[in-house]
């Protein structure tokens, strides 16, 4: 049997600066412990790693796609993909590599685990992912930005979630449309952080329609087109049976513009305009054709 108490030492520490070694010595008491003790900034070796074999990471992480961990190779990771086998994540070092590690934390069964909730916290059962305000989130088909949870027990129809910024899923009738402050009623396992490519789209999004997140403030900052008095500007109306067309006006900034503007409706260029509403009518199209077959 190998002995594994811990025996005390002391280490001698000498400056590498030559012309004064003797007066330099520095003495450090260092635990000795087994070859799995984790060394930390004190310099005593502890043994804290919580790794349990048969603990499946999976259902601790299971729907927190974007949540950062802490590797114990690659340092603070973002966790993209979750699989019943494996754990995807992303390198914030390694120029967006995808990494992959089993449900058990290892990667080899033969191996230790080497991911953990953070850098100081060894206990995998203490992985957390509660949602924060200026979260990247995803709610069904919408990516969203919270901007609060309003309550944990709303009624059957779940929790609360207000969200600063809300874009509508590529299969919506309006897709991409950037809706402020609303207020979804989901249960919590129908929400969940966003990936780093979710994350990029979104500010594609917001970017596009002149508008910059900022988290530090949790606020939006308009970087939009705005008319000048008599300036030109295009708008979308309707007519018919859902059929949009592009209309020509002078800004005034009277009651009608500013609800034009205030409603995504003010293109500064035709060529936008005519984007977007070839982009309603084929969906419009669409929808008819839905209603048809029923």
């Amino acid at each position: 049997m190998i002995d594994h108490k811990r025996k005390h030492t002391s280490i001698n520490v000498i400056n590498a600066n030559k012309e004064d070694n003797t007066d330099k010595k520095k003495v450090m008491n260092v635990e000795i412990g087994n070859v799995n003790d984790t060394i930390v900034n004190d310099l005593k070796i502890v043994n804290d790693n919580k790794c349990e074999d048969n603990l499946d990471i999976y259902s601790i992480l299971s729907g927190y796609e974007g949540i950062c961990i802490y590797h114990v190779v690659f340092g603070d990771v973002i966790v993209c993909d979750i699989t019943k086998d494996k754990i995807y994540f992303y390198s914030k070092n390694c120029k967006g590599e995808k990494f992959f590690v089993k449900n058990t934390g290892k990667l080899h069964e033969e191996g230790e685990c080497l991911i953990f909730p953070s850098k100081t916290e060894r206990d995998l059962t203490k992985f957390t992912a509660d949602l924060n305000p200026g979260d990247y989130i995803v709610i069904g088909n919408n990516k969203c930005i919270l901007s609060k949870v309003l309550g944990n027990k709303t009624s059957t129809r779940g929790m609360m979630f207000e969200t600063a910024i809300a874009i509508a899923g590529e299969d919506d009738l309006y897709p991409n449309k950037v809706e402020l402050n609303h207020i979804f009623h989901v249960t919590r396992d129908k929400v969940r952080k966003a990936t780093i490519e979710e994350r990029k789209e979104i500010d594609a999004v917001l970017e596009k329609d002149g508008l910059v997140w900022d988290n530090e403030t949790k606020s939006l900052i308009i970087n939009k087109w705005y008319p000048k008095q008599d300036e030109t500007y295009y708008s979308l109306l309707i007519k018919g049976a859902c059929r949009f067309f592009v209309t020509e006006s002078k800004w005034d900034g009277n009651a009608v513009d500013i609800d034009r503007y205030e409603n995504g409706n003010c293109f500064k260029t035709r060529e936008e305009a005519n984007h977007w509403c070839s982009k309603f009518n084929n969906s419009s199209e669409e929808v008819s054709k839905q209603l048809t077959k029923r």
